[in-house]
């Protein structure tokens, strides 16, 4: 999504600034920089919770909740990348359910805005990797679907400049682009 929206807005992907936010059940920030990726989070371990991600949360307090559940390993990695976020609280991985919710409760508002809140608090803190200037922010996911949540982050973050929403998910896009660049020499293959 980064090079596209690289392309999008008449720059290389090389010279682009971004912050792209990737909101669906799980979740990711990244700075992208030079050309490449230079700072993330993962919501499987870290930045903001997600619809069914814990994000980071303090780490003492996860031993506890750990161990007042009896939880092994396995057991807590599903809680937290599974079964945290939004679901944790409300029990649906819809984000239109969430937000019926929160015009009804209260409680519920309270933890959508938290939501927001989180995802906004984390794209801003990749700021100063870009000396506060980047070129857009980009969004994208399942979530972005939702005409709500983009307001909500386009009030909490107008600062920033430019945003570009692009609803959905890509990943197979951006995998076939990746091969189809690896196969033509465009792109050198990696090993993990």
């Amino acid at each position: 999504m980064a090079k596209r929206a690289a392309r999008e807005l008449g720059l290389e992907y090389e010279n682009a600034r971004l912050i792209v936010a990737h909101l669906g059940g799980g979740g990711s920030i990244s700075a992208h920089s030079g050309g490449r990726m230079v700072d993330l989070y993962n919501s499987d371990q870290e930045g903001p919770f997600a619809v069914e991600r814990a994000g980071g949360i303090p780490s003492l307090k996860l031993l506890e909740y750990l161990e007042g559940r009896s939880l092994s390993f396995t057991q807590g990695v599903r809680k937290l990348t599974h079964e945290g976020g939004l679901y944790s609280h409300f029990g649906v991985r819809s984000i239109q359910a969430v937000e019926d919710l929160s015009h009804k409760e209260t409680s519920a508002k309270i933890v959508l805005d938290a939501y927001v809140y989180q995802i906004a608090k984390s794209i801003a803190s990749f700021l100063p990797i870009f000396s506060g200037k980047v070129d857009a922010v980009v969004f994208t996911g399942g979530v972005v679907h939702s005409a709500g949540i983009q307001k909500a982050l386009e009030e909490k973050l107008f600062f920033v400049g430019k945003m570009l929403w692009y609803p959905g998910e890509f990943e197979m896009d951006a995998l076939a682009e990746g091969v189809r660049a690896a196969l033509l020499g465009q792109e050198q293959v990696h090993e993990y």
